[in-house]
């Protein structure tokens, strides 16, 4: 049964992923809504490594140098 359930689909990588959800980042991030900060950095920084500035996550912050992560650190796993 296992071996019929993981073969129902196929991994998705992130352009696929983006492409599901609409790249839109969820309103718990905007919100701070607790328990999902690492979930959040993820996205943030996702958003970072793409040319984004996501200056709605505290770690990022736009200024004359261009975006910079001042929390410089990956996302704790969940």
């Amino acid at each position: 049964m296992k071996k019929s359930i993981l073969n129902l689909g196929k991994v998705l990588n992130k352009a696929e992923q983006k492409l599901i959800n609409g790249g839109q980042v969820p309103n718990y991030c905007f919100n701070n809504t607790a328990g999902y900060e690492a979930e959040c950095r993820e996205i943030a920084l996702n958003n970072f490594m793409s040319g984004d500035c996501p200056t709605w996550n505290p770690c990022f912050s736009s200024g004359p140098m261009g975006c910079t992560d001042m929390c410089l650190s990956t996302p704790n796993p969940r």
